[in-house]
Parts: structure tokens; sequence; C-alpha cells
């Protein structure tokens, strides 16, 4: 859309420059692909024999496939008729040949992917990827600004994401995922960031501040230890024919990096758990599961390598022992932590009486405002900073709408884009956050939606109140299912059994009492007080 407007001429200079990517000029694909594959591989790295590390704990199954149900070829048509759009791998094979012909091709692909799980074998064109590389930040000024997301063939993603639904994530606990809201039915980082301020709210109620140190992993996908992650895998109650297969997966891997229209060499690598997979997500998740907090009123949010350390004044561990902990697991588990991007921020309430802050942590930067997964807020949980960077850009994407608009694009369609390019970015993390926004912060939002009806972008009168309130009440009514990664937060619910006629509530859990109204703004404490006398359906 940007290039369209660009080539009318009817875009001011000073936006053409804003909207730069910067040169890339400078790189091509070779150069891209053995960055990428310097960075998955370990020059110390000796092969070890697999079987070696997995019997002593697995025993006589590392070699059987006992208990091993084999796939139907009616299960795998009706798994090929389910795809979504998604893009091809290196073979070239599009989503819609599996699609169209899922009852042709469901007998042979059922027959390779048992033979290929029973006997723990991978074929050798599911061993190489295509990289695709997204900019982390713009403009780009360096390889390493670049992640790189692996595309593997869909037949390989359809036995991945089998071996996923059916082995893996049976062997894993609820509770075992807790503080993690990455790659769940569930997570999201909206719910990451609702965990985050609801922790930080209630930990006010009794702590006149609380330190959150962002730890920042380098390149964590692309480092993971393969040998390290095949004992992890056996403590798990994962099948050992299945745990081959998995390591078979990740052994021996080549990749070529796609850029602009040329293709690299092949390069190999060593570790990493391919980025992009179906299956390398929750890889890394088993990878991280150890990773936790010594004291029991500190708490580790994790969003995939993204993670918090939540420490509060009375904490009997300080943030100082916490940190070195999980520099000693980073060591263990041969990953580095930057420190120069990691930071801490000290959260306390707003105007607080009596407020000292502690000292830093050794090597940690302390700031004031931070942008935690794409919104930015500062220590007294203000998100104005993030209001203002939402309504610069949404009148970017307006500007640009109109341009197109004048162009000959009609109402509908125009309307189309806007709830594709303005609504969505409106309602990024909203419920998270609402409560949070003061009045002049919802006057600015309410803005966009007056300034979108005057200049005819959309026939529809938005309400940011009822947008936030129909957001905000979907995702609470979500949440009361057991199953929802938030569930949790609610505890403890009240008991059944009670002989004492209580009034109809929308839910069955305890209202915290809270001695402070600012720490009733989050998401958790406001729904649990809005629905205290409305059933939910």
């Amino acid at each position: 859309m940007w290039h369209l407007v660009h080539s009318s001429g009817t875009l001011p200079s000073r936006c053409r420059s804003a909207n730069s990517c910067g040169d890339l000029s400078c790189y091509n694909a070779n150069a891209l692909n053995q960055f990428f594959a310097q960075v998955a591989t370990d020059d110390n790295y000796a092969p070890v024999d697999i079987s070696g590390i997995l019997l002593p704990t697995l025993g006589n199954s590392v070699q059987t496939n006992a208990g091993f149900v084999p796939y139907s070829p009616d299960f795998i048509a009706v798994v090929l008729s389910k795809l979504k759009h998604t893009s091809p791998g290196p073979d070239g094979l599009p989503v819609w040949l599996f699609k169209t012909c899922a009852s042709q091709l469901s007998k042979v692909m059922a027959t390779l992917i048992n033979h290929s799980l029973a006997h723990a074998e991978v074929p050798a064109c599911w061993l190489t990827a295509t990289i695709t590389q997204i900019p982390k930040v713009k403009p780009v000024t360096a390889m390493s600004d670049f992640r790189p997301i692996s595309v593997t063939p869909i037949f390989s993603r359809i036995t991945e994401r089998l071996v996923v639904k059916d082995f893996i994530l049976p062997a894993l606990e609820r509770e075992q995922l807790l503080d993690q809201y990455a790659y769940k039915p569930s997570g999201s980082t909206t719910c990451a960031l609702i965990d985050l301020t609801h922790r930080i709210n209630s930990l006010l109620e009794t702590n006149n501040y609380v330190r959150c140190i962002f730890v920042d992993l380098s390149k964590a996908f692309d480092t993971v230890c393969h040998n390290i992650l095949a004992v992890k895998l056996t403590k798990l109650n994962i099948p050992g024919f299945i745990v081959r297969w998995i390591m078979a997966f990740l052994t021996n891997r080549t990749h070529a990096t796609k850029f602009g229209m040329f293709l690299s060499n092949l390069a190999s690598f060593n570790k990493s758990v391919v980025q992009g997979s179906g299956i390398g997500p929750f890889l890394f998740i088993i990878y991280m599961l150890d990773l936790r907090a010594l004291d029991l009123l500190n708490y580790l949010l994790k969003y995939a390598d993204d993670t918090t350390l939540i420490n509060p004044e009375l904490a009997k561990t300080s943030a100082e022992e916490e940190m070195n902990n999980i520099l000693e697991w980073a060591k263990l588990n041969k990953m580095s932590i930057n420190l120069s991007k990691t930071k801490e921020m000290v959260f306390h309430r707003p105007s607080p009486r009596s407020f000292v802050p502690p000292a830093e942590v050794t090597d940690i930067k302390r700031v004031y405002s931070i942008k935690l997964f794409g919104v930015e807020f500062d220590s007294a949980l203000d998100f104005s900073p993030h209001i203002s960077a939402v309504v610069n850009c949404c009148n970017q994407r307006m500007y640009l709408l109109s341009q197109l608009k004048k162009l000959g694009l009609d109402t509908e369609r125009c309307d189309i884009v806007f709830n594709a390019i303005v609504i969505s970015k409106l309602q990024y993390a909203l419920p998270a956050f609402y409560g949070y926004l003061s009045e002049p912060c919802k006057s600015k939002l309410s803005a966009i939606f007056r300034k979108a009806n005057r200049w005819q972008l959309t026939p529809h009168h938005y309400s940011l109140e009822e947008l936030a309130k129909a957001l905000i009440d979907k995702l609470f009514k979500k949440s009361l299912n057991p199953d929802h990664c938030l569930h949790h937060l609610y505890e403890p619910e009240l008991r059944n059994n009670c002989t004492v006629t209580l009034r109809q509530r929308g839910h069955n859990f305890l209202l915290p009492r809270l001695r402070f109204q600012c720490n009733k703004k989050g998401f958790i404490i406001s729904c649990l007080y809005k629905n205290k006398r409305v059933l939910a359906v």
C-alpha cells in the first residue's frame, strides 16, 4: 500500500524517509546464511551417541516403539483437509495440493509418518529449511537485526504437530506451564501483560516497591544445545522412540536463506531448535522449564525467550541473588544473557508517601519506562507513552488510507483496510491496560474514531468504551475456563458446600480486599468486582 502511495507522488518526502527500512543493498543471501549458521554452530561441539544419553533413563524403551498406535489414512485425510494457509517449504509443495488431494495422499502419507515415528528416522528432505529473515528493528543496521524464521516442508510440519499434540503436550503438566504464555492455546502477550500487572498490583498492597528485571537472552532459539535438550526430554513422560525421533529431526540439519529473489547455498549447523518449525517452540519451552525463581515470593514470567523476574521488597531472596541464579542457569545450559540489554524497573504506587528506591543490581541499568510486548509503560504503570505511540501510528495509517481512498478505493474495501490496520492497532493488548488509562488518554484514542468518520474512512461509529468492554468481557469469560492460562490467578475459589446463601455472582472466586484504589485498575481485580452481581452466561 505504501508503494502505491509512493508511486502516485501524493506522499510528502518527510513521510517517505520516516518509513524507510534502511539500505539493504549491502547484504546478500550467502552472507546472511553464513551469519545465521555461525550463530547456531558450536565450534567445540562433539557428536555424542544419543542412545548413550537416553539409555540410562529410558532403558530398553529407547530401542522399542511399544505403545505406538499408527495413524490411519482416514485420520491423516482429516488433518490434511483442515490445513490452514501456510508457506511452502524448500520442496515447493503448496498447501492447496495437500488439501485438494487429501484423500489420494492420505494412505501414502500415513505410511511414511508411521514409519518415520516408529523407527525414529527422519527423511533427508525434512532436514533442510528455507530461512525468511524478519527485521527486528528499523532501520536495519547489522545482520543481527534480522530474526531468522525457518520454513520447513509442509509434510514435515504436519508430522511435527502430530508429535507435539500426541506426545509432547500430554507429557507437560499444567503447573509446569503456568509461568509460560507463549505457544499455548489461550496464551498471548495480552495475557502475559495481565499477569505482570496483576502481580505488581497485588504485591504493592504489602510492599513499598516491586522490582522487575527484564532479562535478555541472546539468540535463545538458535543456541539450544541438543545434548542438554536430550537429557531434559528424558525427564518427561515422552516415549523413548519419540525422543529419538526428535533428536534425529534436530541432527545434521542445513538451511538456505532467501533474500529478495536470491537463494543462498546450503549451510549446516549443530545447535538450535529450528525457529519457525512446528516442534521448535515447544522444545524451547521444555528447555526453559527448569528455570525457576529461588524464593516463593519471587516470580519468573516467561513469553518464549522473554523472561521477567518479579522481586518484591519483602522477599527473602534479593534480586541480586536471583539474577546470579539466572546467570548460573544460562551458563550450565550454554546460553548467553546480554546484560547490556537487560533492564531493571522499580514499580511503586503513584505518589507514594515514603519511597526509597533500592540499590541497583550490578551491571544492570535501571530505567523508568520500558517497552514490553509492544506496549510502553513507566514505573507507576502509566501507559501514556504507549497511547501517544498508538495515536501517532494510527494517524499515519489513516493518512495512508485517505490517499488510497483518493486513488479510488471504494467504501467497502476502505472499511476492511481500516479494520485491518487501525482497529487492530487500537485493540492490541487493550484489556491489559485499559483500566489504567486516564481521561486524556481515552480522549486521544476516541479522537481517532472521530477523525476516521470525518474522513469517511469507515461507515461505522466506533466507541472506545464499547470496544474495550467487548474485549474485556470476552477475555474474562474465556478465562473462567479452568484450562485458560489466566485461570490460576483467580484462586482460591469459594466452597460450593457453604451453608450460607450468597447472592448470585458472575464467578465463584473470592473478592480480594485492597487498601489502595490504584491497585483495582488491573484486568483481574476490575473484572472480579464488575461481575460480582452479574451471572456470566
